[in-house]
């Protein structure tokens, strides 16, 4: 099995909408370890699609082992031939985020947050690009919201210098599945990460997409834009 997410890829690669393929921690893990005949049939998918390989290995507390595995297997499976990146543990730790939207942040908890993905490190470098998650909770505000992406992304430039960053967003609230973010925060998104990222991937269940969605209009006349 598989899932599919749609992907708009901007600067980084050819600009046009794509699809990434992410590998769900539960169809490549047996016995707590990667498993490289159920990670090939992803490895294979990205490799026929030409699309960024994802993978979704998400723990508390992360199993760092299983993230360095996987890359492993995913690399040596992709041979160089398409982008590999994992989801679930951010560069700089998704809890940054949550404390600036919650307007709990302060210096401490920065350096703090920042010691803790210290393990992060060594998975990011080798990692084709950082993914880190940039998911709108329906209980933050705009203004929080850009202000906590606005600082994720430079920890990434400043943590990370030279590495391509392509965050994951949802046309969907974090919180709120069934309810959308605002049509001019969802542009506003859009454009702000084209100034400062080399791509963003787009999560959303296919099944739950339909062809008139405005977010996707938007989303794809954005993409034919830029």
């Amino acid at each position: 099995m598989y899932q599919l997410y749609d992907a708009i890829q901007t600067q980084a690669y050819t600009p046009r909408w794509e699809q990434a393929v992410l590998a769900d921690q539960q169809f490549i893990v047996t016995n707590n370890q990667i498993d490289p005949v159920k990670l090939r049939r992803f490895s294979d998918l990205a490799l026929a699609k030409k699309a960024p390989l994802i993978l979704d290995i998400e723990a508390w507390p992360v199993n760092w082992q299983l993230i360095h595995d996987g890359l492993d297997v995913a690399l040596t499976q992709t041979d160089g031939q398409v982008p590999v990146s994992f989801y679930g543990a951010g560069p700089v730790g998704g809890e940054i985020v949550h404390q600036i939207c919650a307007g709990n942040f302060s210096a401490q908890q920065e350096a703090l947050a920042i010691d803790l993905c210290r393990d992060a490190v060594a998975a990011n470098n080798r990692a084709s690009f950082l993914a880190p998650s940039l998911y709108y909770a329906h209980t933050t505000s705009a203004e929080q919201f850009f202000t906590a992406a606005s600082y994720l992304i430079s920890a990434c430039r400043r943590q990370y210098p030279g590495r391509k960053i392509m965050p994951f967003i949802s046309p969907w609230y974090s919180d709120q599945l069934d309810v959308h973010v605002p049509m001019p925060d969802w542009n506003t998104l859009l454009w702000t990460l084209h100034g400062s990222c080399d791509g963003f991937l787009v999560w959303g269940a296919p099944q739950s997409v339909a062809p008139n969605d405005a977010w996707l209009n938007a989303a794809q006349s954005f993409a034919q834009q830029t």
